[in-house]
């Protein structure tokens, strides 16, 4: 009596869907990858905050990341390496420090 082969369907999973069309919010959209520090500073000097203050949120923001612990003890840069597009939050959202 021969065995049949069980053939495994391959489930629909986030990943295996076709990407989904996003909108454009980026202020890089359409900027060749070589411009991109010349669009960085633009950003950061027509921002009205100065830049002390802006270089004191994203190092309180990444202090705050990387002292953080998930689960029993994991910490990330240490234990754990995301994609750097992981620790992206929303534009719609505000922080106050």
């Amino acid at each position: 009596m021969a065995i049949e082969p069980r053939i495994r369907r391959r489930a629909v999973t986030r990943r295996s869907r076709q990407p989904r069309i996003k909108p454009n919010f980026s202020p890089y959209v359409g900027i060749d990858q070589e411009a991109w520090a010349e669009r960085t500073r633009d950003l950061i000097n027509a921002h009205p905050a100065d830049l002390d203050e802006l270089v004191s949120v994203v190092l309180k923001s990444w202090g705050s990341i990387l002292e953080s612990t998930l689960g029993s003890g994991f910490k990330i840069g240490t234990d754990i390496f995301p994609r750097p597009q992981i620790l992206g939050f929303p534009s719609s959202r505000t922080h106050t420090p």
